[in-house]
């Protein structure tokens, strides 16, 4: 006997498990990399200075003001909390796996499930994803692209404008490309959302412009009080100039080089790893295919 789907916008939990199965055996060992590089100079900072002090940008490392990523994650797991960098890890690897999970809810809102499951497949398969999650300053990547999957979800699950603002408002405090998150709303609304006259569409639309002018002002006047020839110039035109490039270079990471190479390493040092791996995904795709399979025509097998 069938019954209606569920109306939940997550997929059910076989297929979940699946994914988490694989993302897990994947990256793993990134979470046993210890401090790297950056992640001292923001520790220290963390930990000799008020969280005041840190705020106002003149610590750790000058040039860019992210204090969303660096001053207010450093300060509040490193030094109120005091984790060490397994624990961090871990925060860091909870981020990427809601960051996840809400980028494939708002892709099944907008494409269909089989769409959400090929995009969290891409993002836990994505080579990158290895380093963001080995090296504990990348919360910075980590945390700004939570901020505007999440200003996409509460768009396109019709939420108040004013969350998307604040989402809009925090990404580039977390990391400044974040700045785009603005216009995808706005490609979102003129893409999926026509309903509408045009004075509904601009307030629907300009709580997260809103949000990103503010984050820009409190870039300015935090600046401001900087040494001269600290700043490092951001959001400048001329950083479109090899735009063009963005896509082909996304492609290239998908087959790295020395990538044959370290496929046969994989096969003739780690093979009960490998085949681990490949079974894994396989039973990851499999259960979610069953899962899709059993939504055909708005029912669910009982």
């Amino acid at each position: 006997m069938a019954r209606p789907a569920a109306a939940s916008v997550f997929p059910a939990l076989p297929a979940w498990v699946g994914w988490l199965a694989l993302g897990t055996v994947l990256l793993v060992r990134c979470l046993t990399v210890g401090w790297v590089a950056d992640d001292l100079v923001f520790m220290d900072a963390a930990r000799r200075e008020t969280f005041g002090e840190l705020l106002s940008g003149r610590h750790g490392i000058l040039g860019y003001y992210r204090p969303v990523s660096r001053e207010l994650y450093f300060w509040l797991f490193g030094r109120l909390l005091g984790l060490g960098p397994f624990a961090l890890h871990l925060v860091n690897a909870l981020v990427f796996a809601l960051m996840v999970g809400v980028f494939a809810a708002t892709v099944r809102r907008l494409c269909g499930a089989r769409s959400a499951w090929f995009a969290a497949a891409l993002l836990i398969l994505f080579p990158p994803t290895g380093a963001l999650l080995s090296w504990i300053s990348c919360a910075q990547d980590l945390i700004a692209t939570l901020l505007v999957v999440l200003a996409m979800w509460w768009w396109v699950s019709g939420a108040s404008p004013w969350w998307v603002a604040i989402a809009c408002a925090l990404a580039p405090l977390a990391k400044e490309s974040a700045i785009v998150a603005p216009g995808l709303v706005l490609a979102l609304e003129l893409m999926w959302r026509r309903a509408g006259t045009l004075p509904e569409r601009v307030q629907r639309v300009a709580p997260a412009f809103l949000g990103a002018a503010v984050a820009i002002a409190i870039q300015l006047a935090v600046r401001s009080g900087w040494p001269a020839g600290t700043a490092v110039a951001i959001w400048s035109p001329a950083q479109f100039a090899n735009a063009w490039r963005l896509p082909i270079d996304f492609l290239v990471t998908w087959w790295p080089p020395h990538a044959l190479a370290g496929i046969g390493a994989a096969l003739r040092d780690s093979f009960a790893l490998t085949a681990f791996v490949t079974v894994t995904a396989i039973a990851a795709a499999w259960a979610a295919e069953r899962v899709l399979r059993g939504r055909v025509g708005g029912v669910t097998p009982c």
